[in-house]
């Protein structure tokens, strides 16, 4: 199901990845070992792989970043194969955190590391961004279309949320929005299925708080 209500057949080796996350996870659950590197190894996260990892920032925003790094580990490795580098998922899941633990955007921002050797360009987009939408969302909104211009067009029959087209905007959004924790009316009134996400968001803070009891 995407934002506006309309189904999706997820693309092939995001299902796969899916599949193998829930597959592994009923296997540990039963006491089962799986060699993950045997289940995975062919599978390669893309940019709309930090969307799916990012609601570990929201149940675990308030444990140390050790215990976020080994869920996120475990995971990728899920989801991935072991041989998948967890650097990208680490730093957007911190930068996920530290906005909603109220930090200003400029300390933010100075948090961030990078690996001399980093390739990860959505990410490097999505700093970009944040660095020159003058602490206004649509703004902010404005050059991720731009810069969404320049990529490769996509199926149109594509959820957004899959589509390496369109995902810089939608992580711009969920950054943007937990820092200013505000969105613009224009947006707020086009959400769709907007109790079903408020009954959500309940659901989470709930869950948040029972995580709180394994600090």
């Amino acid at each position: 199901m995407c934002p506006t209500g309309l189904c999706f057949t997820p693309r092939v080796h995001i299902k796969k990845s899916i599949d193998l996350f829930g597959e592994t996870q009923a296997c540990q659950a039963l006491g089962i070992e799986v060699d993950l590197s045997k289940k995975t190894s062919t599978l390669f996260p893309t940019p709309s792989s930090l969307l799916r990892i990012s609601p570990i920032a929201y149940f675990y925003h308030k444990h140390s970043s050790s215990k976020r790094r080994e869920i996120i580990e475990d995971c990728v490795g899920r989801m991935f194969g072991k041989h998948t580098s967890i650097d990208p998922f680490i730093q957007y899941v911190e930068l996920l955190v530290n906005a909603l633990n109220g930090l200003e955007k400029e300390e933010i921002l100075q948090k961030i590391e990078f690996k001399s050797n980093t390739n990860n360009q959505i990410f490097l987009d999505l700093i970009s961004i944040l660095s020159n939408d003058q602490n206004n969302i649509e703004q902010g909104i404005q050059i991720a279309l731009e810069k969404q211009e320049n990529r490769k067009e996509e199926c149109k029959y594509l959820n957004p949320y899959d589509s390496d087209q369109t995902i810089l905007l939608t992580l711009y959004l969920q950054i943007s929005g937990a820092i200013y924790n505000s969105i613009p009316k224009n947006l707020n009134e086009k959400i769709y299925a907007k109790n079903t996400l408020e009954s959500l968001i309940k659901w989470i803070i709930y869950q948040k708080s029972q995580n709180l009891h394994s600090i």
